[in-house]
């Protein structure tokens, strides 16, 4: 780090700026909405100098691992996916997430199956299933393999839903057809063993016309008519414990020299 750290110092972190306006008509003469200067953290390289240059290097993933922007009404959505772009909006985002956990689990050898191709107010998006596996159960693609010890063991069927919450779960063997939720508190552990889960489940509802703005944005609500659900909670903490706690945290108090941090 040593070598970004006189860069950053060099130039005081400023990257150059840019104007990417958006235009309302074919002519570009009309703006859609206000524009402005900006600048982009990935223009680093940009202002490197001399030997600075030579280590420049880069790691390409696939856009649907790793970026699915949710920026776009669905009326612009729909255009750019007439174009054969991806439309960036609310449900292709939230699709694409779901996507993703589909794609890393088949590569260690879950059998996961896809949903068929669905349209949410023109989105064109593949709904599920609906996987949703929280960073403290699995952060990289890299802790799959110790999550599911027994991949081939693992099915999903395409309409179902899987959450699961915690560092202290590891999923040996399960066939999924439905809705399952398994919520473990931090320093608790569960091992779902022969797990056999068939029940009516969570669906996508498509409202065209929803009530509340989010539901506008994503096309749909979810139905959550029945679930399985695995939860091991953590035991209270005793009074001398809480202040054990207290004081180990202490130091995160902000001080006129010291900015406030987060710990994640």
């Amino acid at each position: 780090l040593k070598e970004y750290n006189e860069v950053l110092e060099r130039t005081e972190g400023v990257m150059p700026d840019f104007v990417n306006p958006k235009y309302k008509d074919e002519a570009k003469t009309i703006f859609k909405k206000p524009t402005r200067l900006e600048c982009m953290m990935q223009d680093f390289p940009t202002v490197l100098e001399k030997e600075e240059t030579s280590k420049v290097g880069f790691t390409q993933l696939a856009a649907d691992l790793c970026f699915s922007p949710v920026k776009n009404s669905v009326e612009d959505g729909c255009k750019l996916q007439e174009k054969g772009v991806h439309p960036g909006c609310a449900a292709s985002g939230e699709a694409d997430q779901y996507a993703a956990q589909r794609q890393f689990m088949r590569a260690i050898g879950c059998e996961v199956e896809d949903a068929e191709p669905v349209e949410y107010n023109g989105i064109k998006v593949t709904p599920g299933p609906a996987i949703v596996l929280k960073p403290d159960f699995a952060c990289c693609p890299g802790e799959y393999k110790l999550k599911f010890p027994t991949p081939r063991k693992v099915k999903i069927s395409a309409r179902s839903t899987l959450v699961v919450r915690g560092p202290g779960v590891i999923i040996e063997s399960l066939d999924l057809d439905g809705a399952l939720v398994v919520d473990v508190d931090r320093g608790e552990e569960a091992v779902i063993r022969d797990l056999v889960v068939k029940n009516e489940g969570w669906k996508f509802d498509p409202q065209e016309d929803g009530e509340s703005e989010i539901t506008r944005m994503r096309g749909y609500t979810i139905l959550r008519k029945e679930a399985k659900t695995v939860e091991v909670a953590a035991e209270p903490l005793s009074t001398d414990e809480l202040e054990i706690e207290k004081k180990d945290s202490e130091w995160l108090v902000e001080t006129e020299d010291t900015p406030a941090c987060v710990i994640l």
